[in-house]
């Protein structure tokens, strides 16, 4: 059998992610923005520096084509879940 639904927003981000090329470490740094953390909490919890995670947050922002955090969580999570909310 055969079974045909819709995906699940997880399902999505982590599609989004892949599709970007994203490193396993500069995945877990966009989770953590993505839950609001700062640039200091996310250092201790990963154990790097703050100018690491500064790092990594250029590289994703070159790899999506963003500018900014906000744009990076609406683009890898809120995009495809809620397009006719954000005017696309």
């Amino acid at each position: 059998m055969v079974v045909i639904a819709p995906s699940e927003p997880e399902e999505v981000v982590q599609l989004n992610v892949t599709s970007y090329g994203l490193t396993p470490r500069e995945e877990k740094i966009v989770k953590h923005i993505a839950r609001g953390r700062s640039t200091r909490h996310i250092s201790g919890a990963l154990f790097i520096s703050k100018h690491t995670v500064h790092n990594h947050l250029r590289r994703v922002f070159e790899k999506t084509g963003i500018h900014s955090r906000r744009e990076m969580v609406q683009r890898l999570f809120f995009l495809d879940i809620l397009p006719d909310t954000l005017g696309n």
